[in-house]
């Protein structure tokens, strides 16, 4: 079986093309440096090592609420997600600390995309998708190869198009930690757009689609100063969600991680 990935960049209304470009110089040098999202702090404090166990270990409480999610799937689940080409749209790659969970998404039936604005992102999400990929082969099974895009997400939703993307397909949106790399507007414009894309009464009438959020809230790092990213209370993040699907959200919460000094929430949410 022949293994390959999609890859596109996609340049598009949401954002000036000058404004995606600084964004993608400034994203692809944060993820080339290993000691990337270290928190304020602790820079200059800790050593690789501390940086690397805190993020895997992040990335791998993220990782394992997907593999929850796949594992509620039933055989006709996965069957019609196939049929009708289902897809998980996963913002923000950055180093591949929470990425592994690509075969158990595949085998409940999703087709995988990967979105970043760094190149340098989506060159860590060619080979990790490659790797899993790989591992895969044993199994001598048909799925939809998965898709790395570079773009920034405001201007995917602005024109899905542009990619190929249609979001009433998409089943299950997932960002762990990027709503907090972006602006307040910017976040309450994406939480809005997919609201109303993917959460509507007229999408979703079955309540069956979901994103996935993995995030320092304020709610439980009430003292933390903001720095390098933002801490949105859990209100600030259900608000433009709800405003774009017209209707209010449930939200399920796994226990809290500590990453470093901070709490960290995987907040799965889905309309009422």
């Amino acid at each position: 079986m022949e293994l390959s990935i999609n890859i596109n960049t996609v340049v598009s209304l949401g954002l000036s093309q000058r404004y995606q470009g600084i964004l993608e110089r400034k994203w692809s040098a944060t993820v080339s440096d290993p000691f990337a999202f270290t928190p304020h702090e602790k820079k200059g404090v800790v050593t690789l090592e501390d940086v690397l166990r805190e993020n895997n270990a992040l990335g791998d409480f993220s990782s394992q609420q997907m593999r929850n999610v796949f594992g509620a799937s039933t055989i006709n689940d996965r069957l019609n997600r196939m049929r009708a080409g289902k897809k998980i749209v996963a913002v923000g790659f950055g180093r591949n600390y929470d990425a592994c969970w690509l075969a158990e998404a595949i085998l409940a039936g999703y087709e995988v995309w990967w979105l970043d604005v760094s190149s340098a992102a989506c060159e860590m999400a060619f080979a990790s998708m490659r790797a899993q990929l790989e591992k895969l082969k044993a199994h001598h099974i048909h799925f939809p190869k998965p898709r790395v895009v570079q773009g920034e997400i405001r201007s995917v939703l602005a024109n899905p198009t542009s990619i190929g993307l249609d979001l009433e397909t998409v089943e299950i949106w997932y960002f762990c930690r990027t709503l907090t790399c972006m602006s307040t507007r910017s976040m309450m414009f994406v939480l809005k757009w997919i609201g109303e894309s993917s959460f509507s009464e007229a999408v979703d009438p079955d309540k069956k689609k979901m994103i996935q959020i993995v995030v320092a809230t304020r709610d439980y790092n009430i003292t933390r100063v903001e720095e390098t990213s933002k801490l949105y209370t859990l209100k600030q993040l259900l608000a433009p969600l709800e405003r774009g699907a017209g209707r209010k959200m449930t939200v399920t919460s796994a226990p809290l991680h500590m990453y470093f000094d901070q709490k960290y929430s995987a907040l799965s949410i889905r309309a009422r």
